[in-house]
């Protein structure tokens, strides 16, 4: 029998083919994974600087009330 590359591929290209395959999905995954990382470090730095935004009003704001008294009313 005369195999012709009509007749479909053989075990070897079947083989590489699966391997190319396999390489893609775990590059994609790999890629997937450093864009998360990359998302959780820009969240985590996001949230740092509200926290020290926040902490630095709250410093502001005692040093004003120590600095100033407000008279009691009565």
């Amino acid at each position: 029998m005369d195999e012709s590359p009509a007749a479909g591929p053989t075990e070897r290209q079947s083989a590489v083919n699966v391997d190319d395959v396999v390489a893609e999905k775990i590059a994609a995954a790999r890629a997937r994974a450093e864009r998360e990382k990359r998302r959780r470090a820009a969240l985590a730095a996001a949230r740092k600087r509200g926290l020290a935004i926040r902490h630095a009003t709250k410093l502001r704001e005692a040093n004003y009330r120590r600095t100033y008294p407000q008279k009691e009313t009565p």
